[in-house]
C-alpha cells in the first residue's frame, strides 16, 4: 500500500513542447494522460527558429508509424481542441528562436511542474541538432521532463495501461525525490512500482559478489518504503548501465523509466551521449527525469547529465 496522493509530487502544470511529428503526436498522447490523471493545466507549445516567416510543414516521419497515433491532431490547435475535448484546460503558446531556450523560458514564465518532449532521434539536422536540444533542456530545466524517444512510440500504440513503473537508482541519498515522482505515478496509473540498481558485469563472476544482489535488493526496498509500501525490486548486472536499465524495461514492458539526473555541465566536445539521453532513445517507453542542482551536495541525483 502506499502513501496518500496527496503526500506525492504533483504535475499540475504541464508544458508540452511540439513539432506536430509523429513522435510530437506520441508525447501528446502521455501529456494529455497525465494531465488527466492529475486534473493539470496543459500548455502546447510551437516554437519558431528565427529563419522561419512562414509556417512550414513538418518534415516527414518515419511512414511504418503512420497510423500509430491516428487520434493525435497534425496542428496546433487541432492539439488545443483534442484535449478540450478531453476536459483538459488548454492552451497554445508560440515562442521564437533557439528550441531550447524557447522552451526553458516557457517553463519558468509559467512555473510549470514538467516538460513533455517527443524526441524523434532520425531528426538531429542542422543549424538546431535535436540531441543538442534535449541535452539542453535536460541540464537546464528548472523541472521533471518526460521524454517520449522514438522506440517508445510503436511500443505504446500497443502497450496496456497496466504496465509497470520502472525507477533506477545508484542509492545516491537525494535519488529519494525521484523515486516520490516514480510512486505518484505509479498511484496514479494502479501499477506496481519497480526499483532497479545495477552492478558491473565485471563483478557478476566473483564468489564474493554472491550475497551483494541479496543486500543491495534489501536496500533498494528500504529507499523505496520512504514512498511505497511493496514495491518489486531487483538488482542486475551490466557492462553498461543504460543498457541494462533499457533491458529490463523492455523484458518487463516498463510503462515508464524515471531517473534522477544531475544539471552538471559537459565539458569539450564529441562526448558520447549521458546516461539518461542513451535511456530515453533506447527504451520501448518514455522516460521521465527529476533534476537536480549540481551545486549543492545536497541535491546532487543519481545519474550526470
Amino acid at each position: 500500500m502506499s502513501k496518500q496522493s496527496s503526500e506525492f509530487p504533483s504535475f499540475l502544470r504541464i508544458l508540452l513542447a511540439t513539432d506536430c511529428s509523429t513522435v510530437s503526436g506520441a508525447a501528446f498522447c502521455c501529456a494529455l494522460d497525465l494531465a488527466q490523471a492529475f486534473h493539470s493545466r496543459l500548455t502546447v507549445l510551437k516554437t519558431v527558429e528565427p529563419a522561419e516567416t512562414d509556417a512550414t510543414e513538418p518534415q516527414a516521419s518515419d511512414p511504418s508509424l503512420g497510423h500509430a497515433f491516428t487520434s493525435a491532431p497534425s496542428d496546433s490547435s487541432g492539439l488545443v481542441s483534442h484535449a478540450l475535448a478531453r476536459g483538459i484546460e488548454c492552451q497554445i503558446s508560440t515562442e521564437s528562436g533557439h528550441p531550447a531556450d524557447a522552451i526553458l523560458r516557457q517553463a519558468k514564465a509559467m512555473q510549470a511542474d514538467l516538460i513533455v518532449l517527443g524526441v524523434d532521434s532520425t531528426r538531429g539536422h542542422e543549424p538546431f541538432p535535436l540531441e543538442t536540444i534535449v541535452e539542453t533542456v535536460l541540464r537546464k530545466s528548472p523541472c521533471p521532463v518526460l521524454a517520449v524517444g522514438p522506440i517508445s512510440v510503436t511500443h505504446r500504440a500497443r502497450r496496456p495501461h497496466s504496465q509497470p513503473v520502472l525507477f533506477a537508482t545508484d542509492f545516491h541519498r537525494t535519488t529519494t525525490r525521484a523515486i516520490a515522482y516514480a510512486a505518484a505515478l505509479s498511484e496514479s496509473c494502479h501499477t506496481e512500482l519497480h526499483c532497479l540498481h545495477v552492478l558491473p558485469r565485471v563483478l557478476q563472476s566473483s564468489q564474493k559478489m554472491e550475497v551483494i544482489p541479496t543486500i543491495l535488493t534489501c536496500a533498494l526496498r528500504q529507499v523505496a518504503c520512504s514512498v511505497v509500501g511493496n514495491p518489486v525490486c531487483a538488482v542486475t548486472f551490466g557492462s553498461e548501465v543504460s543498457q541494462a536499465i533499457v533491458e529490463y524495461a523492455r523484458e518487463h514492458d516498463a510503462a515508464t523509466v524515471v531517473l534522477g539526473v544531475r544539471q552538471a555541465s559537459m565539458t569539450g566536445t564529441g562526448l558520447a551521449p549521458h546516461i539518461a539521453y542513451r535511456v530515453i532513445a533506447e527504451a520501448p517507453c518514455p522516460v521521465l527525469t527529476v533534476p537536480f542542482g549540481r551545486d549543492s551536495d545536497e541535491t546532487q541525483p543519481a545519474f550526470h547529465t
